[in-house]
């Protein structure tokens, strides 16, 4: 009887081990990167692992996704039409990484699919083409697809979204993108977003999600094409942090796209920088909620922008409440070494601190003179509405300990400048760096 109990008892305990270990590989298999099933036929996922995505070497249009496991590296082509996530279907992850160095595919997520929470999402493009769109975030629906499962569906509480991404990180270095958002598509939630745009070619890019809810977006673009540049699409966001150096924006809006009548997300606080480098054609204040921002109080978007002389193309500058225009002022100093300042424009010297340039031991400083054959001074409170170059002169101080000499003092009487002598001066200048004028002004 004793034996019997104990075959079954080891009967029981085989199978349970067996069992265990059979479903301990398949989760494990479960979280490793691969197409979706019957329902996602046309979707890869990472499930947090990274993976690099490149062209094809069979000839055929979409790209080979590959990533490494116990050490051994993986592949699988997919089709131009698949939707590549960084996450999980349904499953939860703590960060994701995807970086494409070609092929094409339709879409790339940060994150994951319907219900999935991912901590940060790291996305790099380097090339290739991406016929649809770049999200930082999750995807709640991905509408027009064949992909089920449940998804969060309450969309006055999308703050509370079961599909989320709390970091969303997107960098640019090349390739051909048709649409750039920040955030997720959706009734979905991302934290803070960051796009940083190197070069490139974009149609679009949005600050926030294609919908849901951003809480902040930072966006950097350093260089590249980028026809239209848009905060907000549809959703809502609370802040935005544009800032333009390099490269050419088509159509900048500070708010939402005014020509689409689809765009009825809400932005509250937008700043904007256009920088010296950059070159944007159109800048428009954009709408928020629908409506032109600053018509009534339902638009009060709190806005600010800034830009440097030259950079950009205003529409109707009176819609802009708060916006601020720069020139830069480049200083020369005596070895022929220059800084470039930043100056409100209609501003003067005197808002700089030129301590460095008028503080020369062993010379005396005179004052600034206008880049040019002409020679002429500027005072440190003249307007300055215009980039300019300027030089520092300076009058060396005798050295005391020195014999006396009977030097002609061949000052001006009137106080007027030598103009030849500072001619001359700037002449040197652009041959050895130094400019010395000696008794110049009295």
């Amino acid at each position: 009887m004793k034996r019997r109990i104990l075959t079954v008892s080891l009967i029981v305990v085989l199978a349970f081990l067996i069992f265990s270990i059979t479903s301990s590989v398949l989760a494990s298999d479960t979280n490793k990167p691969g197409k979706g099933d019957d329902n996602n036929p046309t979707c890869f996922f990472a499930n947090g692992t990274p993976i690099t995505i490149t062209a094809r070497t069979d000839g055929k249009e979409g790209a080979t996704i590959t990533w490494k496991e116990n050490g051994v590296t993986k592949t699988e082509n997919v089709d131009a039409g698949f939707t590549i996530f960084g996450g999980s279907h349904a499953k939860n992850v703590e960060t994701t990484s995807i970086t494409m160095n070609g092929g094409t595919v339709a879409n790339i997520f940060g994150g994951g699919l319907h219900n999935s929470v991912v901590k940060k999402t790291n996305i790099v493009i380097n090339g290739g083409k991406v016929t649809s769109t770049v999200s930082g975030g999750s995807a709640n629906l991905l509408a027009g697809t064949k992909c089920k499962g449940d998804y969060y569906t309450n969309s006055n509480d999308l703050k509370n979204s079961t599909t989320k991404v709390e970091e969303a990180n997107i960098i640019i270095n090349g390739g051909s993108i048709d649409v750039v958002f920040g955030g997720g598509e959706s009734y979905s939630y991302t934290g803070n977003s960051k796009i940083q745009v190197n070069t490139g070619n974009i149609n679009y890019i949005v600050a926030a999600g294609a919908n849901g809810y951003t809480k902040s977006a930072d966006v950097q673009i350093t260089g590249g094409t980028v026809n239209v540049f848009q905060s907000v699409n549809r959703g809502q966001i609370e802040s935005a942090d544009v800032e333009v150096s390099g490269g050419t924006v088509k159509t900048l809006y500070v708010g939402g796209d005014s020509s689409d009548t689809s765009v009825n997300g809400t932005i509250s606080k937008v700043e904007v920088d256009i920088l010296g480098d950059a070159k944007v054609e159109k800048l428009e204040i954009g709408t928020s909620g629908g409506k032109e921002i600053g018509t009534d109080e339902e638009t009060s978007t709190n806005t600010a922008v800034s830009f440097d002389y030259g950079t950009v193309e205003i529409v109707d500058i009176n819609k802009f409440e708060n916006i601020t225009e720069y020139v830069n002022v480049i200083i020369y100093n005596m070895n022929k070494e220059s800084k470039t300042f930043s100056l409100e424009k209609g501003k003067t010297l005197s808002n700089l601190f030129l301590d460095d340039y008028k503080n020369v031991e062993g010379y005396k400083f005179i004052g600034f003179v206008k880049f040019g054959p002409e020679g002429q001074f500027i005072s440190e409170s003249e307007a300055i509405n215009e980039n300019i170059e300027i030089y520092a002169l300076y009058e060396e101080i005798p050295n005391t300990t020195a014999p006396s000499t009977n030097e002609k003092d061949d000052t001006p009487a009137t106080g007027t400048v030598d103009v030849a002598l500072i001619a001359t001066a700037i002449s040197v200048v652009t041959l050895v760096g130094v400019i010395t004028v000696k008794k110049c002004i009295k």
